[in-house]
């Protein structure tokens, strides 16, 4: 399909006009498609942007309320229009904003009907794995876990998948596998502020933040820590009398950790996640939460 401008113009005339009557309403609608022919505009489903991060841009500077529209497919947090093959940075996550639902399972471009939404036959993946190599866990016994943490192919894989720090109930995650994450970084800071962004919650990390997680699945995300891990000199927990500060132990959430946080994750599924460490106080493979309040409805711990 020619992604010449009169031929956008005419693939979008139906995506325009839906775009105005949503901004009519008080919203904007933002397409993102892995697959889509045009790639560059986010209109509509052919135009649609072809990266996750490009649309997050566009919501981030438009007035809200927003909502992102991805299409199945596999979508990396250090992939843009930019950046087509990836950064490789480590660092790089699919930050969550107020304001924006960002809406997964469609069927996109490629279909008959694009906008016919199925979470199974159009899986919608955010991935870590930024070199699209990873192992899979081959069982529960200590030798295959040890060699799926350990393996060569986790070790380029994104800190933490996605963040909801900062945000409220009004940023909205609907409809995602989260997959690949693996918190194995450094401590950010000085005690007492201290950030461990890059060292616990390898699927989702919420500092001060409680957004609304629906219809997602955490599967295979980890946070890793070994002996001698250290910050400042104090310790892995920044031990110490701080009154009013929350730190957390060794190794924390595979899946999602919560720090001074208050999320609500509706029918959710956590799969195969690790906490992985060789200390006393490594918790939390499919969750951990401190000075937090979830809220879980429906969710199953696998």
């Amino acid at each position: 399909m020619s992604c010449r401008v009169t031929n956008r113009i005419g693939l979008c005339l139906a995506g325009i006009l839906l775009a105005a009557a949503s901004a009519a309403l008080g919203g904007n609608v933002i397409y993102v498609d892995a697959d889509a022919p045009c790639g560059n505009g986010g209109l509509c489903w052919p135009d649609a942007y072809k990266y996750l991060q490009d649309a997050l841009a566009e919501a981030n500077a438009a007035q809200k309320p927003v909502e992102i529209r991805v299409a199945g497919g596999v979508y990396r947090p250090d992939e843009s229009a930019a950046e087509p093959n990836g950064t490789g940075d480590r660092t790089a996550t699919f930050q969550l904003i107020s304001g924006v639902t960002i809406v997964g399972g469609y069927a996109g471009s490629g279909e008959a009907d694009p906008n016919t939404r199925d979470l199974v036959a159009y899986e919608t993946i955010l991935s870590g794995d930024l070199d699209g190599n990873d192992v899979e866990l081959a069982g529960w016994d200590w030798e295959s876990i040890d060699d799926f943490i350990r393996s060569g192919s986790r070790q380029e894989n994104s800190y933490t998948v996605v963040m909801g720090s900062g945000t409220d109930g009004t940023a909205v995650l609907d409809g995602f596998t989260i997959t690949g994450g693996h918190a194995s970084g450094p401590i950010l800071g000085e005690c007492p502020d201290v950030d461990y962004r890059y060292r616990a919650g390898g699927g989702m990390y919420n500092d001060s933040g409680s957004p609304a997680v629906v219809r997602c699945t955490f599967r295979w995300n980890v946070a890793e820590s070994f002996y001698g891990w250290t910050h400042g000199g104090t310790g892995c927990c920044c031990t110490g009398d701080y009154p009013g500060v929350s730190f957390l132990p060794g190794t924390c959430g595979g899946g999602v950790c919560n720090r001074d946080s208050s999320p609500t994750l509706d029918e959710c599924n956590f799969e195969e996640n690790i906490a992985y460490g060789a200390d006393d106080f490594s918790a939390g493979g499919g969750m951990f939460n401190i000075n937090s309040n979830p809220r879980l409805i429906n969710c199953v711990f696998t």
